[in-house]
C-alpha cells in the first residue's frame, strides 16, 4: 500500500506544477486521513502514522525538484538571445547536444557536428523552460524532457567558434570515448567500409550511445517496436555480471563480487544513467550487495526499492520518463510470468528434446511474452497504435541481442584471424535484426487507439490488475518465513547464489 500512495502523491503533486496549490492538497489529504481515524477506529494508527509520512514525503520530494530544476530558469531574466562560451558535455543524438555554460546547462540543436568536450563560443536562440498542460500529451514532449533533465532550455545554434578541445573528462569518460572509437574503427575502417549500421547499432546497444544512429533507422526500429530490445537495460546488466565471473574465476568469490559491483555502477555512469540504465543499476548492485551479506533476493522488493529511490531521486520521472514506465513494466511482466511456474505440475520431460523445448518455453518464451504484454498498454497509451505482429519480432531478434553484444566483447581479445570471423558474423546477425525491423514496419498491422478515454481505460485497468496482482500475493504469503532469511552455512550461501546466478 506504500507505493500505491506514494505514486499516487508524487503523480499528483508533479502533474499540479504548483507547490501553492500542491501544499494546500497536502493539508486536505492529511485532514482527511486525520477524520478516517477518527470516524473509523479499527483503522491502526501506524497506518495514520505511515500515510501522512506518505503525504509529507511526497510533497517534500516534488518541492525541492521544483525549487532545483526550476528555480532558476523562472525567477532569472535570462535574454533570448544566448552569447558566451560553453562545453559541450553529452552528444545525444545527430545534431542534439548538451552545453554546460558554468551556470545552466542547455539542450542543444545544430546543424553543425560537435564533439565532446568541446569548448565553444556559442550564439544561438535561447527557448525557456514552459509551463506543462496536460498530462501525457504525446509520446515525446520536448518541454517535459528538458524539464526532467533539469535542463535550463533550448538552444538553437546560429553560429559557433571552437576555442579548444580536450581528450577527455575523466577515467570513465575517456573509456567510453576510447570503446567508442574502437567500435567505429573495427566496423568501418577495419573492414569494407560500407557496415555503419553495425558500428551504429553496437555502440547503442553497449553504452547507449546513438550519436551515430540514423534518424532513418532509428525511425525504423519505432515502427517496428523493437527500439526497447536494442537500448541499454537490465538485460546489458545480467550479460556482464555473467561475463566477469566467467573471466574472473581466478579472483576470490568476495573479491570478485566487489570488483563486479563497481564495474556495474561504473558502466551505469558510462551509459548515461537514463532511468532504464539507473533501474538496472539499482536493482543490480543490490543483489550484489545481498550477496555480500549472505541474504536471499527477492525480485519484488528489489524492484520496489529501485521504484521508490528513483521517485525519490527524481520525482518527475513518473510524469515525464516513458523509459522509466516501460521498464518497470517489461519487469512486472517477466515477474508475473515467472510467478506462473509454481503452478505447474512437477512431471518432467521424458526426452531430451523435451526438456531443451521445456526450458526454452519457461526460460526464454514466457518472459518474452510476458514483457511484452504488460508494456503494450503504455505503448498504446503513448502512441495510439500497437503493432499487432511485434511480439513475433521480439522472439526472432530477442536471442541475437547477448550474442552480439559478447561476441564483440569476447572477440577483440582473439587473434586477428579468428577476429576476422566474428566481425563477419556480427555483421550478419546485425544485418538480420535490421531485416527483421525493416520487415515488421512494411508488413506491420497496426491497431490504432485515438480516443482518450480509451486509453485511459486500458491504462487504469492494467494498474489496477498489478496492484490487485500484489495485494492478493501479500495476503497468500502472510505467515511465511521472510525473503530476508540470513543464510548459515557458507555452503548454503553458495548454494543460494548458484540459484541466483
Amino acid at each position: 500500500m506504500f507505493i500505491i500512495f506514494f505514486s499516487l502523491f508524487i503523480f499528483l503533486f508533479t502533474v499540479i506544477e504548483n507547490w501553492k496549490i500542491s501544499a494546500i492538497v497536502a493539508w486536505l489529504s492529511i485532514i482527511t486521513i486525520l477524520i478516517i481515524f477518527f470516524f473509523f477506529k479499527k483503522v491502526k494508527i501506524s497506518h495514520i502514522y505511515k500515510s501522512i509520512g506518505v503525504v509529507v514525503l511526497s510533497f517534500f520530494l516534488v518541492f525541492w525538484s521544483y525549487v532545483f530544476y526550476n528555480y532558476r530558469t523562472k525567477t532569472q531574466s535570462l535574454p533570448s538571445v544566448f552569447i558566451g562560451d560553453g562545453q559541450i558535455t553529452s552528444v545525444i543524438w545527430q545534431g542534439k547536444y548538451t552545453l554546460n555554460d558554468g551556470i545552466y546547462e542547455y539542450y542543444v540543436s545544430s546543424q553543425k557536428e560537435h564533439n565532446l568536450w568541446d569548448e565553444l563560443w556559442f550564439v544561438g536562440n535561447f527557448s525557456k523552460q514552459q509551463t506543462i498542460s496536460g498530462f501525457f500529451y504525446s509520446w515525446f514532449n520536448q518541454t517535459k524532457r528538458l524539464k526532467m533533465k533539469g535542463y535550463a532550455g533550448m538552444l538553437y545554434e546560429n553560429n559557433s567558434i571552437l576555442l579548444s578541445w580536450q581528450s577527455s573528462s575523466g577515467f570513465l569518460f575517456s573509456l567510453k570515448n576510447s570503446l567508442r572509437q574502437k567500435v567505429l574503427q573495427t566496423y568501418i575502417q577495419g573492414t569494407t567500409g560500407q557496415n555503419n549500421q553495425t558500428s551504429a547499432l553496437i555502440l547503442w546497444m553497449l553504452i547507449g550511445d546513438k550519436s551515430v544512429f540514423s534518424k532513418e533507422d532509428y525511425q525504423l526500429f519505432i515502427d517496428s517496436w523493437l527500439v526497447h530490445l536494442v537500448a541499454v537495460s537490465g538485460g546489458n546488466i545480467v550479460m556482464i555480471v555473467t561475463f566477469l565471473m566467467f573471466i574472473l574465476f581466478f579472483v576470490p568469490f568476495y573479491p570478485r563480487l566487489v570488483i563486479i559491483l563497481f564495474v556495474v555502477i561504473g558502466y551505469g555512469i558510462i551509459c548515461g544513467m537514463d532511468s532504464s540504465v539507473l533501474r538496472a543499476v539499482i536493482m543490480g548492485a543490490m543483489s550484489l550487495i545481498a550477496l555480500l551479506w549472505w541474504r536471499r533476493t527477492s525480485t519484488r522488493r528489489l524492484l520496489g526499492i529501485a521504484y521508490i529511490s528513483m521517485l525519490c531521486y527524481n520525482p518527475y520521472f513518473l510524469v515525464y520518463d516513458v523509459g522509466f514506465l516501460l521498464s518497470f513494466g517489461a519487469v512486472i511482466g517477466i515477474m508475473l510470468s515467472d510467478l506462473s511456474k509454481e503452478k505447474e505440475t512437477s512431471t518432467k520431460p521424458s526426452s531430451f528434446i523435451a526438456k531443451i523445448g521445456q526450458k526454452i518455453r519457461k526460460e526464454y518464451l514466457k518472459p518474452t511474452l510476458g514483457a511484452t504484454l504488460w508494456i503494450s498498454p503504455l505503448m498504446i497509451f503513448f502512441m495510439g497504435k500497437i503493432n499487432l505482429i511485434w511480439i513475433l519480432g521480439n522472439l526472432f531478434v530477442l536471442p541475437l541481442v547477448p550474442i552480439i553484444m559478447i561476441g564483440w566483447l569476447i572477440g577483440i581479445w582473439l587473434p586477428w584471424w579468428i577476429w576476422q570471423l566474428v566481425l563477419w558474423w556480427e555483421m550478419q546477425l546485425v544485418n538480420w535484426v535490421f531485416i527483421v525491423s525493416k520487415k515488421l514496419s512494411e508488413y506491420g498491422l497496426y491497431l490504432l487507439v485515438d480516443a482518450p478515454w480509451i486509453k485511459y481505460s486500458i491504462l487504469i485497468v492494467s494498474v489496477l490488475i498489478i496492484f490487485g496482482h500484489q495485494y492478493l500475493a501479500n495476503l497468500t504469503k502472510k505467515g511465511s518465513t521472510s525473503a530476508k532469511t540470513t543464510l548459515t552455512t557458507k555452503d548454503s550461501t553458495r548454494s543460494e547464489i548458484d540459484k541466483l546466478l
